[in-house]
């Protein structure tokens, strides 16, 4: 009999719930969403969710559901399906026999993101944590396994400084100017996002930002102005689930 088709006799009573969710990078790109949570529960009694094993060689199971992007097949998103997410979490994530995550009895979600161009398999794994005072916190693993590898390994970027004034920007970042609001955004191509992130941020002889670590998903920099001075945001996104937002402004 399928796992799903018994009923648990676990209850778990919540009386709040508000998601509150911010994407990672940027509104008209497909990557994978990153949710910045402030969900808040009453909690009467939690109890361990059911672990359902997801391998990525083969079909989804049945409380498994799997999302595709619109604009490319390669991208999938696995979650568990609505009507079963109060019971059951995803569990270890094989490929074939391999184990690739292990499963964590710790978490109550988790959440997969797959990208697979033919080339190099991208794996993000995102826990989520319920804390003592109703909050979640987050936990991001990012693999990634290149083309010709047997096995994954650690995703890693690398930092690409930020001339504000310089001419000459970097390949890796594009600037992308707004003029109905009169902004520009700086980020990390798509085709690098992976591979790459904004690191320290210079206008001039003045550093805005010096964020840099193996802790930091993306950065992007936005540039305004207001009643007439010059404005920079600073935004830093982290595999944690935090999310920072810092404004200076120039004269």
């Amino acid at each position: 009999m399928h796992a799903l088709l018994v009923v648990p006799l676990l209850t778990i009573f919540l009386s709040t719930r508000t998601v509150l969710a911010a994407r990672a990078f940027r509104s008209d790109d497909d990557a994978q969403d990153i949710i910045h949570t402030t969900q808040h529960y009453d909690v009467e009694a939690i109890y361990p969710k059911i672990p359902i094993t997801l391998n990525l060689a083969r079909e989804a199971p049945a409380g498994i559901t799997r999302v595709e992007r619109l604009a490319t097949s390669s991208e999938s998103h696995f979650m568990i399906k609505p009507q079963y997410d109060e019971y059951y979490k995803i569990g270890d994530i094989l490929e074939n026999r391999a184990v690739i995550v292990e499963g964590n009895t710790n978490i109550a979600e988790r959440r997969v993101y797959l990208r697979d161009d033919g080339k190099d398999r991208i794996l993000r794994v995102t826990d989520f944590y319920l804390q003592r005072d109703g909050r979640f916190r987050t936990e991001t693993i990012e693999l990634v396994k290149v083309q010709g590898d047997a096995y994954y390994g650690p995703l890693m970027r690398c930092p690409v400084d930020l001339h504000l004034l310089s001419r000459d920007m970097p390949d890796e970042i594009e600037r992308i100017t707004d003029p109905s609001r009169g902004e520009t955004r700086y980020r990390i191509r798509k085709n690098m996002m992976y591979t790459m992130y904004i690191g320290t941020v210079i206008y001039g002889e003045d550093v805005l930002d010096d964020a840099v670590g193996n802790d930091i998903l993306s950065k992007e920099v936005t540039v305004d102005f207001v009643n007439g001075l010059k404005r920079v945001r600073v935004d830093v996104y982290k595999k944690d689930g935090s999310f920072t937002s810092s404004e200076h402004t120039l004269r």
